[in-house]
């Protein structure tokens, strides 16, 4: 039941472990016991590929199911435990951080390559959440019990303006109210993941709510999608005598938006950030906007 290095009259050094005649190891042993880098089998074939350590699956190792990738990561007492990918259908999941082999900490979820959730898990159950659209702009955050939205919470249109604000029962908002929306930190780096789907999923966009940040000479209170620090994409920014919602490029009004003044009234429009032929012009105190107005029936 064992062909390999012998010392001590036990295993030691590289060998291989069957089982009424079939492979179930093949890698290194240390008195007698599976430690170092490894492969475990069930009829023939691999069913973990990585470190053990007296006996243990415990450093960074791969399992697989039905031949496809389980789970990627940290392992500690034969549990997924530290930075690790979880797997569906052989396609990345979640990453994050896991602990006795749970979802457990700051957890990324994907969809279709991209992060939807960023999120903290206790003992694997979802307490809390930044859910997104597939462009990255955000769609709720606040707390989750029994995988619905339940507790304060806000939810947000696709320009990141705040559509309800309050406590959620059950998915749908309840009583309004200000909140406070924590922002959770970002997965940092993880050098035994730095060449897997980890770091392609460990930070998501970058957007900010409600945050004062100057941009072209003004100061305005922000929400929506940063790019090199400064508002691009969608977004919508509160100046002191107007709000506009749309589109941004390098910190500027920029494609088709909509200003809000005071009286009420409404300019829909492709904005620019300069003059351009046949353009209207719209004099604020904070900012001048030029643009091509967009009349209800071009709707």
């Amino acid at each position: 039941n064992y062909c390999g290095e012998w010392s001590d009259g036990q295993r030691n050094g590289r060998g291989i472990a069957y089982s009424d005649g079939e492979k179930v190891y093949e890698g290194q042993f240390k008195a007698s016991a599976y430690h170092g880098e490894g492969k475990l089998f069930e009829n023939g074939v691999p069913v973990y590929i990585g470190a053990f350590e007296n006996g243990e699956k415990s450093g960074f190792g791969t399992s697989y199911c039905q031949k496809q990738v389980k789970y990627k990561g940290l392992w500690k007492h034969n549990c997924y435990h530290g930075y690790g990918i979880l797997y569906e259908n052989g396609e990345a999941r979640f990453v994050g951080t896991f602990a006795n082999g749970k979802r457990s900490g700051r957890i990324n979820e994907i969809r279709q390559n991209s992060v939807i959730r960023k999120s903290f898990y206790e003992n694997d159950v979802l307490s809390y959440t930044c859910e997104y659209r597939s462009d990255g702009s955000p769609v709720y955050y606040g707390n989750i019990s029994g995988n619905m939205r339940n507790g304060m919470g806000c939810s947000f249109t696709a320009f990141t303006e705040k559509q309800f604000e309050g406590i959620f029962r059950n998915n749908e908002p309840d009583k309004a109210m200000k909140v406070f929306l924590k922002n959770l930190d970002e997965l940092p780096p993880c050098k035994e993941l730095s060449h897997t789907e980890y770091e392609l999923y460990r930070v998501t966009p970058e957007y900010i709510i409600e945050k004062s940040i100057t941009a072209g000479g003004t100061t305005g209170v922000y929400s929506g999608r940063l790019k090199d620090g400064l508002p691009d994409g969608g977004g919508t920014m509160l100046y002191s005598d107007h709000r506009y919602t749309g589109y941004f490029k390098e910190g500027v009004p920029c494609g088709e938006g909509v200003v809000y003044q005071r009286d009420g009234s409404e300019k829909k429009g492709i904005f620019s950030d300069k003059p351009f032929a046949g353009c209207k012009t719209l004099i604020m105190s904070d900012i001048t906007h030029y643009y091509k107005e967009i009349l209800p029936e071009q709707e």
